[in-house]
């Protein structure tokens, strides 16, 4: 919100942030919604909770299902991944 509210523009944001799924979620909308034509990525994909409250959800990668949520919800984003880190970009015309 910062940079949004100073002017800036990122051409790329980076997100390493909570590896819960709504934490996940949440950065990845607020960065959208604030900067729609950012690239944005991050890591985690592979992420595994132990135990509590993500786990006893049944989500058991909470960064990649959020990922996947997220492009599904917001135009049909795709999805690259490159080991542990994802890259959401534009749908490419058919």
């Amino acid at each position: 919100p910062e940079l949004f509210r100073d002017g800036i523009e990122p051409d790329v944001i980076y997100l390493d942030g909570l590896h819960t799924y709504h934490g996940c979620y949440d950065d990845l909308a607020l960065s959208h919604f604030l900067f729609p034509n950012a690239v944005i990525c991050g890591d985690d994909w592979a992420y595994q909770p132990g135990t509590g409250a993500a786990h006893f959800l049944g989500i058991d990668l909470p960064v990649r299902k959020a990922v996947t949520d997220f492009a599904l919800t917001h135009g049909k984003l795709n999805i690259v991944v490159e080991g542990n880190s994802y890259i959401i970009e534009p749908a490419k015309a058919k």
